[in-house]
């Protein structure tokens, strides 16, 4: 098995990129790994929230055509999990949900880039064996740890569904960030500790 190749990396300027994420970007790109993990931080500077474009079903009918709110107006979200199946295919798709527009309207302007206020990647390259998929393994483990800090810092806004893909925050300013930054490198590094225990 290869060498591990477990760096976290600040993925927030990338991610403001329209022309990254437009681009097709290479499977073996360094930017663009297949596998492994992530958090975003984003603000809404607007008075009207942020959308995402799944509208729900009910009974195979669709309904809220805006899709759900993920960032109230005036406010951030936070989301984090896993990727597989590279990076810029799964950053892609949630440029391209984000909206202040409704789904009636099929012009809705590209948002995501502007709404992003930061980012981290975990890459989890040569982390297991080809067999083994180190992003499903790791995912529970990121998300839990994720979620105690959030809620050990006191980020968390009350009154909210912590089972929701977004976590609404207080206001997330670059000391919080360099915090998670600090937080997520931890977290990191206990992931290396296992993968070392596991495939030794």
């Amino acid at each position: 098995m290869s060498k591990l190749d477990l760096t976290l990396m600040n993925v927030t300027q990338l991610l403001k990129s329209h022309d990254w994420l437009n681009s097709k970007i290479k499977k073996d790109d360094s930017n663009n790994p297949k596998n492994g993990l992530y958090v975003m931080v984003f603000k809404n500077q607007r008075d009207v929230a942020i959308h995402d474009r799944n509208a729900k079903k009910v009974n195979g009918i669709k309904v809220n055509l805006s899709g759900k709110v993920v960032v109230p107006p005036e406010s951030y979200s936070i989301k984090f999990g896993k990727f597989e199946g590279h990076f810029h295919t799964r950053m892609r798709g949630y440029a391209e949900h984000m909206h202040y527009a409704d789904l009636t309207d099929k012009a809705y302007p590209p948002i995501f880039c502007e709404v992003l206020h930061s980012a981290l990647m975990l890459p989890l390259i040569n982390c297991s064996p080809e067999y083994i998929n180190p992003a499903a393994m790791f995912e529970n483990f990121w998300n839990s740890s994720i979620s105690h800090y959030l809620k050990e810092e006191q980020l968390l806004l009350e009154k909210q569904n912590i089972k929701s893909e977004y976590r609404l925050v207080k206001a997330f300013d670059e000391d919080h960030f360099d915090g998670l930054s600090k937080f997520a490198n931890k977290v990191a590094s206990d992931i290396f500790k296992v993968k070392e225990t596991i495939f030794r």
